[in-house]
């Protein structure tokens, strides 16, 4: 089986969900034997390097990329809102180079399958039509709708009215793409039901993103004092949220509790407002080098998502490490694991200073579930698994082409 891969983004550095999840798509495929090429933006808001791309993946067929511009501008987001029906993401990830590039791929490789890593690479399913009689897979790192109508909740003033038409607009969008391709691949289970209510009929297959970790059967155990930690993109705006809530509402009263604690947080693009005056206790490093040597001797990983979708795909190698992971409800949504026993929940400040407090007394119990936690994704998360029974999927709608 040939796949062509088409990617927003250039996979690299590793260290966002994102990147985690396209990196794991394409050695996945690689690793049940598919014929595997890369096309892939090197967008502005992610630019990687033309000697760093050049280095990437040399165990694949072939990876190309096209230069992006997805600068988000206000005049185009003004322009958007007042003269268009769609989301303003579709405009930015709209490019003619890159559709040329793609034109002469699927002309010279003749791919069985096409596969979409974004929703707003939607405006290349024409040149994929008319080009090849590949089937189009689409796969689905989240449900876009979701994301902003949480952050619209979550927003005031003029900022909440825009995110809630861009709300609307991207549930219309989204419902008419699922629509459009042969076969979405969500990675949680909890993402097949919005496709199945908005009515659509075009296959599922459900692909977890555990392939993707390798377990530390070695790792270090839970230690006091304990250091909490968070790393995230920062360009993404629920965790920029989520760090404002967990900083300003929850840590001072956390901190007077349990002085002994202290808490590290990192990530790209970190706005310069996490830089300055931060409270005792709190330590910022900005984007790193190594995002495993940041957590190497980090204890638990906070996740205080108050709006957002998909899956963490942090919280998974977070379980796989041996972590303990303390995460609010939309945090953990889409990974089926149980409260108490394989991670800690909490929605509330309240909530969060008693399960750290339950930790500190019950070091034990905390070690207990963090073990749990590992040894769940290695029984839940296997790699082989989910890409043998994605390629066979995969292979049956093939086996259907008229």
């Amino acid at each position: 089986m040939t796949i062509l891969l088409l990617l927003n983004r250039v996979p690299y550095p590793l260290h966002d969900g994102g990147a985690l999840a396209m990196d794991a798509m394409i050695r996945g495929y690689r690793d049940v034997g598919c014929t595997v090429h890369v096309l892939a933006m090197n967008t502005s808001r992610h630019f990687v390097a033309r000697s760093v791309v050049e280095q990437l993946y040399p165990q694949i067929d072939s990876f190309h990329c096209v230069e992006v511009n997805t600068d988000i501008s206000k005049q185009r987001i003004i322009r958007n809102l007042l003269f268009s029906r769609q989301p303003e993401h579709l405009e930015r990830f709209t490019d003619t180079q890159f559709e040329q590039k793609l034109e002469e791929l699927l002309n010279t490789l003749h791919p069985d399958v096409v596969q979409l890593e974004s929703p707003f690479l939607a405006n290349c399913i024409p040149v994929i039509r008319r080009c090849t009689t590949a089937k189009i897979a689409y796969r689905m790192h989240n449900v876009e709708a979701q994301i902003w109508a949480r952050m619209a909740g979550q927003a005031r003033g003029l900022r909440r009215y825009y995110l809630k038409i861009l709300a609307q607009r991207m549930s219309s969008f989204e419902t008419a793409f699922w629509s459009k391709v042969d076969v979405v691949i969500p990675i949680a289970e909890s993402d097949i039901r919005p496709i199945k209510a908005a009515g659509v009929h075009t296959p599922v297959v459900l692909a977890g993103i555990g392939f993707a970790l390798k377990m530390d059967r070695k790792r270090r155990p839970l230690t006091q004092p304990y250091k909490l930690y968070h790393i995230g993109a920062m360009d993404w705006q629920a965790n920029v949220e989520a760090m404002r809530w967990f900083l300003k509402e929850i840590w001072p009263e956390l901190h007077t509790a349990f002085p002994q604690l202290n808490f590290y947080f990192a990530g790209r693009a970190m706005p310069k407002e996490f830089f300055e005056g931060l409270p005792d206790g709190v330590y910022c490093a900005g984007e790193v080098d190594n995002a495993e040597e940041f957590v190497a001797d980090k204890d638990i990983l906070v996740v205080p998502l108050k709006s957002g979708g998909g899956i963490r795909v942090k919280i998974l190698e977070a379980f796989s490490q041996g972590k303990l992971v303390l995460s609010t409800t939309v945090g953990i949504q889409g990974i089926h694991v149980l409260p108490k026993i394989h991670f800690l929940l909490a929605d509330t400040s309240k909530a969060i200073i008693d399960a750290l407090q339950w930790v500190v007394v019950h070091p034990h119990l905390a070690q207990c579930v963090a073990d749990d936690a590992q040894s769940f994704v290695g029984s839940k998360y296997n790699s082989s698994e989910i890409f043998q029974r994605l390629y066979h999927s995969l292979q049956a709608l093939l086996e259907k082409k008229e």
